[in-house]
This record gives structure tokens, C-alpha cells and sequence, in this order.
């Protein structure tokens, strides 16, 4: 749709299993101009992102996703996810540029002992040779 406003982000693999399409949140400009806009997840990649096309997110260009670039591509250096995201809303308010930003959404909560427990678990099992 036409009228739809879309914008995308990545997700580190550690907080992938915490979302879910439809998920509400709002995101924050980095030009901090106006309040924070709601949005809500529109789909989520179920493979990792191999190449990261925008390079405005990239690491070396002072992005938030750290990256090294080899044969003109640049490569994410953890597992990251795309995520598209609807932007709610306003019309009027909504950007008619690329703007860097962040989302925060609302996920599954997760206690800190289930959270170190997963550590433990997936060190145990990388060490064991699985």
C-alpha cells in the first residue's frame, strides 16, 4: 500500500524470541525532532541478515550495528534480524526522508534468571562441540 509508511530495523538475535509480528512501540528520530511515533511490527525475517544494505546503520559511517566491510558489502559482525516496521499515526508527522532511529518495542518479558540460564546453557553446548 501506498499510503503506508514503512520503515526497517534489526534486531540482535539474543532479543528475536522476546517478538512477535504486531507488536506495539514507538520510535525515537536521531534528528530528536518531535515526540516519539507509535508503530507496530509488520514482519520479522526468519533468517539473518548476511549483508547490510543501508549503510547509514553501519558501524563504520557511526551507525548502531557493528559491521566490516569486505568485497565492497558490508557484513554484520553478530547475528541481526530485519524487522518492518508500520509507522501509526499522524500523517503529517511522518518523515518524507531517511531518518536513523531507534525503536523500542514491547516484548516478552524475560527474568534474569532464565536470561543467564540461556548463557550458561549455550556456552555449555558451544564448548561441548554441538
Amino acid at each position: 500500500d501506498v499510503n503506508e509508511f514503512i520503515a526497517e530495523g534489526y534486531v540482535p538475535e539474543k532479543y528475536l524470541k522476546r517478538l512477535s509480528v504486531h507488536a506495539k512501540g514507538v520510535v525515537y528520530s536521531d534528528m530528536k525532532r518531535g515526540s516519539p511515533q507509535p508503530i507496530n511490527i509488520q514482519s520479522i525475517d526468519r533468517t539473518q541478515s548476511s549483508v547490510l544494505p543501508q549503510s547509514y546503520l553501519a558501524s563504520i559511517y557511526d551507525g548502531p550495528i557493528a559491521v566490516r566491510e569486505q568485497n565492497g558489502q558490508l557484513i554484520p559482525e553478530s547475528s541481526v534480524y530485519k524487522v518492518l516496521l508500520n509507522l501509526d499515526g499522524n500523517e503529517l508527522l511522518r518523515p518524507r526522508l531517511i531518518y536513523r532511529g531507534e525503536a523500542h518495542l514491547q516484548g516478552e518479558r524475560e527474568t534474569v534468571v532464565y536470561a543467564a540460564y540461556r548463557t550458561i546453557a549455550s556456552v555449555l553446548v558451544r564448548e561441548s562441540g554441538f
